[in-house]
């Protein structure tokens, strides 16, 4: 797994009230095909919330969602390769 260099944001910058904005990108391959599933969400800070806790919270839900779109992306995939390969006989 290769994972992206990230630059740290101090968290003074953020206050109360604040938009967070995560987008998390899969790939994936479909019978030797490369195919993306990708899911963005965007959070309000809470009160007594840090950003630390923001991004806790938003990057598990949008990476728990990106890995099931993933899952029923390639699903749908294959069904449809399965529909051609029949058609062909």
């Amino acid at each position: 797994m290769k994972l992206q260099k990230t630059i740290t944001v101090a968290p003074e910058i953020f206050h109360e009230g604040d938009k967070v904005t995560a987008t998390v990108t899969h790939n994936f391959k479909v019978n030797g095909y490369d195919s993306w599933a990708k899911y963005e969400i965007t959070s309000t800070q809470g009160p007594e919330e840090t950003i630390e806790d923001v991004d806790d919270r938003v990057i598990q839900h949008a990476t728990r969602t990106v890995v099931s779109l993933a899952f029923e992306a390639a699903k749908k995939v294959m069904e449809a390769n399965e529909k051609l390969e029949l058609g062909d006989r």
